[in-house]
């Protein structure tokens, strides 16, 4: 970075940390996991029936709560308010009835009455009294320690189990996030299960899953437009508690979409009545530094308004040459008790990448004999003058109620401004393997500014039917967006000698602007969700979701069912199917222009899960198939009228593939992810689809507290590896014309340790990449990325 850009990043530096109390050094996940008896949480209890504060305090603490139908359970407890640990609220709440209680496993509290004699379903006159069981599991991961979590509504809006979800879902929760010191949300969904990444681009990110694109992502179950070019390489992942990831079509969870996977980011929330926080520092490879608070607390003496803000500044340099960014990200939110069972939120999030060196593709991997470049991992297109800034402000807000009898509400809004200004430099056709020239430049400098409103309304709650409890679910939800903008288009463009590129390259004459304005997309949609309870171990999840969606002049309605079924044949181990539909509006054009048709198709899945240890170890084992037509295929080196890639639609794509994860505690004090992905794509004609996808991937990772004299100590180390993956080449000077680029097999190795130097302050060093292994990171075309080269990050955290 130049010294302007070292100035203004230390000046940010400094006020993320000033802002945090006391000026505090330096994050990197909580110190140690605490049990649930022992985990501290903010509670907001009135004094009301005692089974209704006990069902609120499993609720925040996320345990389930076991006791018998007795008289006292229906007497008046005492209200539970401010920041405590579980036993300490369980014993408030208590207090005065003559219930006893105990934690009898690790997420579990059991309530008896001594003075009715029960211990066990009866009382003292053999009489069978009904068992009652609150079940607090909760889907928030901050604070727990886990690599998991006790449910998600992610796959169908219903609260469910991982183990009751009848499809294949990855949660990445925040410790997972903090010892892989995971900074931006791609690296977060780099790591999951069947997810692969290509940074095709410094600034602009293509995600994958099942062979296909992952497209617009939501945030806390709204949808977000997407941010491939609008910063999105760079989100920080510092304001999230969670990152859900539903593989396969979500059918009910979005308007429209792939096949591959429906992403749901959630937010961190005002929870705590204390101040509470951390502020931290870290320095990584390539003279990188970033700064991270994240503080929240009470506003008001009741706690009924509570405060969270959370910053994260970071810049540097890269492995790449003349590469550098300046990255900011800055969330607040508010939270209002309005009354026992309404709470209304809002906030606000911003964010700004300022790189400069950006690239537009890459070099190319062959020569026009077809012989590797195999140039060194640094050779960049990027330029003194070439970069791609963006930034982005979304204002949010939301409602919840929670009626008498038990029925949730709640209502969500969301509106996103976005734009990105850029200059960059392309490069196409192949070099002469002799004189290093034939290397052809376009360059290009692009506005835009898109702006985004979305909303939805939904209701949940339970039902009793045919003496069974059932859980039903339905809402509407709205979106509108458009973008405009400006391109220009460079001239007097010098020849490339790529045998003496040394990034000196001049800027061209730029041409005059020329406006582009997208017509207004328009997204309605109605959904209904049922978890229907047939039997004690069977159950049914259907629903399906009516959509509209419009932009001039096309408009289309469709009608997405979605069937599941999820049977428990232990109390361990469940095996489920899943059938919905796909129907995905694009934005792709051909060479002439003109928008390809929706893309159409139908998924499969089925599988065993399983759930270990009071849930916190989860298990799946899935396989699937998708059948998906008018699938966009990328035309290398050809570009529609207005300048942008061309794509061709290809009938009749068929995936299979399988998927196994293992997530959570295996043993006291150790923490393991494990997942692992292989599928075939192919076309009609029994070619590979995106070939230069890797079939095969293995992602490891795991931690473990040493005990005794040791115990302050953490270590921790994952794996990744990649099958051999290719991408044909044409215009090389073969017989056939064309030349099959292959990327073998490889494996990444990642360290990391952790040492609590005290209570509150933590250390923690990440090093990835461990044995330096050197390979591309393919993508559609004759150009593609190295990925890192070793690297490593040093972090320091002080809680208070």
């Amino acid at each position: 970075m130049n010294g302007n850009r070292i100035r203004n990043l230390a000046l940010l530096l400094a006020t993320t940390v000033l802002m945090a109390p006391g000026g505090a050094v330096l994050v990197a996940g909580p110190a140690y996991a605490q049990s649930a008896s022992d985990a501290v949480h903010a509670f907001n209890v009135p004094a009301k029936p005692i089974r209704q504060t006990l069902h609120d305090i499993a609720r925040v603490a996320g345990i389930s709560v076991v006791f018998d139908e007795t008289a006292a359970a229906s007497v008046g407890g005492k209200a539970v308010q401010g920041s405590m640990t579980t036993s300490e609220a369980i014993s408030r709440a208590l207090s005065g009835s003559g219930l006893s209680w105990r934690f009898t496993n690790g997420s579990t509290v059991t309530i008896t009455d001594p003075a009715a004699g029960v211990t066990s379903g009866a009382a003292g006159d053999g009489t069978v009294l009904e068992t009652i069981t609150v079940d607090g599991r909760s889907a928030i991961t901050e604070g727990t320690g886990s690599y998991t979590t006790g449910e998600t509504s992610a796959a169908t809006r219903l609260p469910l189990t991982l183990k009751g979800t009848p499809q294949s879902t990855s949660v990445v929760t925040r410790q997972i996030i903090s010892d892989q010191k995971l900074d931006r949300v791609p690296d977060v969904l780099d790591n999951a299960t069947g997810v692969m990444f290509d940074p095709g681009e410094t600034d602009r990110t293509s995600v994958y899953a099942r062979g296909f694109t992952i497209g617009e992502y939501t945030v806390d179950g709204v949808a977000r437009p997407d941010t491939n070019e609008f910063g999105g390489t760079y989100e920080s992942s510092a304001i999230y508690d969670r990152i859900e990831i539903v593989r396969g079509a979500a059918g009910l969870m979005k308007s429209s979409g792939q096949p591959s996977a429906s992403v749901n980011l959630v937010r961190k929330r005002a929870t705590s009545t204390d101040l509470t926080g951390y502020v931290s520092g870290r320095a990584g490879s390539w003279e990188n530094f970033g700064g991270e608070a994240d503080v929240q607390g009470s506003l008001n003496e009741a706690g009924t308004l509570r405060g969270r803000f959370v910053a994260d500044v970071s810049g540097g340099n890269s492995f790449l040459d003349r590469y550098s960014n300046l990255n900011q990200a800055y969330y607040g939110t508010l939270e209002a008790d309005v009354s026992d069972t309404t709470t209304v939120i809002g906030g606000i999030e911003h964010s700004r990448h300022a790189p400069e060196g950006s690239t537009w593709g890459s070099w190319p991997l062959v020569f026009s004999d077809g012989t590797p470049t195999d140039f060194r991992r640094g050779f960049s297109t990027g330029l003194d003058w070439t970069y791609w800034n963006s930034d982005s402000t979304t204002v949010f807000g939301r409602v919840e109620h929670e009626f008498e009898n038990g029925w949730k509400a709640q209502a969500a809004l969301s509106h996103t401004i976005q734009h990105y200004d850029s200059q960059l430099l392309y490069t196409y056709d192949l070099p002469d393997p002799v004189t290093g020239l034939g290397v052809q430049p376009y360059a290009g400098k692009f506005d835009r500014t898109r702006v985004a409103t979305a909303g939805n309304v939904d209701v949940s709650g339970e039902i009793e039917a045919m003496g069974r409890t059932h859980d039903l679910s339905f809402g509407v939800s709205a979106s509108r967006s458009h973008f405009d903008g400006t391109n220009a288009y460079g001239s007097g463009l010098a020849p490339i000698d790529l045998f003496n590129w040394d990034g000196s390259y001049p800027e061209p004459t730029w041409g005059a602007a020329n406006v582009v304005e997208s017509e207004v997309v328009r997204q309605y949609s109605a959904y209904t969700a049922s978890r229907l309870s047939i039997t004690d171990q069977l159950n049914l999840i259907l629903g399906a979701r009516f959509n509209r969606w419009e932009q001039e002049p096309r408009e289309f309605n469709n009608l997405t069912p979605y069937a599941g079924v999820v049977y428990d044949f232990t109390d361990s181990f469940s095996a489920y199917a899943s059938y919905t539909e796909i129907f995905n509006p694009q934005d792709y054009k051909d060479p002439s222009g003109n928008y390809l048709d929706p893309e159409v198709g139908a998924g499969y899945e089925a599988g065993i899960k399983g759930s270990f240890f009071d849930d916190r170890l989860n298990a799946s084992l899935s396989v699937y198939r998708t059948q998906k037509d008018n699938v966009a295929e990328e035309i290398s080196g050809v570009f529609t009228p207005d300048g942008e890639m061309a794509f061709r639609p290809v009938k009749g794509v068929k995936t299979e593939g399988v998927e196994l994860e293992l997530s959570g505690e295996i043993a006291p004090d150790w923490q393991l992810f494990f997942g692992a992905s292989t599928f075939r794509s192919k076309q009609p004609d029994r070619s590979d689809h995106n070939g230069f996808l890797p079939r095969s991937s293995v992602k490891v990772f795991t931690t473990y507290q040493l005990p005794g004299e040791w115990e302050k100590l953490t270590i921790g180390g994952g794996l990744k590896w990649n099958s051999s993956s290719y991408v044909d080449i044409d215009g090389v000077t073969t017989a056939s014309g064309t030349t099959r680029f292959k990327q073998d097999a490889f494996v990444t190795v990642d360290l990391m340790a952790k040492y609590d130097f005290t209570e509150t302050l933590v250390g923690q060093v990440n090093v990835n990449n461990v044995f330096n292994e050197k390979y591309y990171i393919l993508r559609s075309g004759d150009n593609a990325p190295y990925g890192k080269p070793l690297n490593a990050t040093f972090t320091l955290t002080k809680r208070f």
